[in-house]
């Protein structure tokens, strides 16, 4: 069986930060796997600046082409709709944090 490649959006990024306990612990069970966190530099640039404006037109796709991903977000109704648009299969979408807690 293989290992899915966790995807980390605006929101994965920030919500460890904040101290939000889910997200700790996502983070940390995620350091024991054979893949590390996939993030966009869009993403990570979004994060530095504290928005959660994610660019989900550019972390779809990219999790669509992998496969077997799970992407972690913020908002999983704009990621699906995304996914489902691009066809996407085998990719899992996990809601880590509340959508627009911070702006």
């Amino acid at each position: 069986m293989t290992s899915r490649v966790p995807v980390y959006d605006t929101g994965m990024l920030i919500a460890p930060a904040d101290r939000e306990a889910k997200a700790v612990r996502l983070h940390a069970g995620l350091q024991d796997t054979p893949h590390r966190a996939l993030v966009l530099g869009p993403v990570r640039a979004r994060a530095r600046r504290l928005s959660l404006a994610t660019p989900r037109a550019l972390v779809a796709p990219m999790a669509a082409r992998h496969g077997s991903a799970v992407v972690f977000t913020s908002d999983p109704a704009g990621l699906n709709a995304h996914l489902k648009a691009l066809d996407a299969q085998d990719v899992h979408v996990v809601q880590i944090r509340g959508a627009g807690r911070r702006s």
